[in-house]
């Protein structure tokens, strides 16, 4: 899988230290490290303001359902497309399942969609190694860039 935060991170383990002058050395790495970090966060498209921006989307979307008939603004693939980018940004998974019921359609046509999606290379799905029930459901490199692009070019739009 592509979600390897883990790997990803920078390495924070440092050698021995002998004097209180290799500790302060130390420390000063490791806090330029973490600025560094938290710097591209902020201003990576994957970052923490991309992610706000993306769940702001999604949420704006979700409230249409208060004021309109559920049926009128249908749109599964764009739904499941956001939620799938948000989960990236946020270095999460998410099974098949709870993508269906994020996208808020039944799960038929949840499904429809995930493999019209997967058919076009949009997405990608891995077992769970450790449950075989649960398969996990990702956007493929080409389609993380396209939703980075989407909201690069026009911010909040839905």
């Amino acid at each position: 899988m592509r979600h390897q935060a883990l790997e990803q991170m920078p390495n924070v383990t440092s050698p021995p230290v002998s004097s209180p002058m290799d500790w302060v050395a130390t420390l000063d790495r490791l806090r330029a490290q973490l600025d560094g970090m938290q710097e591209a966060l902020q201003t990576k498209p994957n970052g923490v303001a991309a992610l706000h921006r993306v769940r702001s989307v999604i949420r704006a979307r979700a409230q249409r359902l208060r004021f309109f008939d559920t049926g009128l603004f249908a749109d599964p693939a764009w739904d499941i497309l956001l939620e799938l980018y948000a989960r990236e940004l946020a270095q999460q998974r998410i099974s098949v399942s709870k993508l269906c019921y994020a996208s808020n359609v039944p799960p038929t046509t949840a499904l429809r969609w995930i493999q019209s999606l997967e058919r076009q290379g949009l997405l990608c799905r891995e077992d769970d190694p450790t449950d075989g029930r649960r398969t996990w459901i990702e956007l493929m490199p080409v389609a993380s860039q396209k939703m980075a692009a989407y909201f690069e070019e026009f911010g909040d739009l839905p």
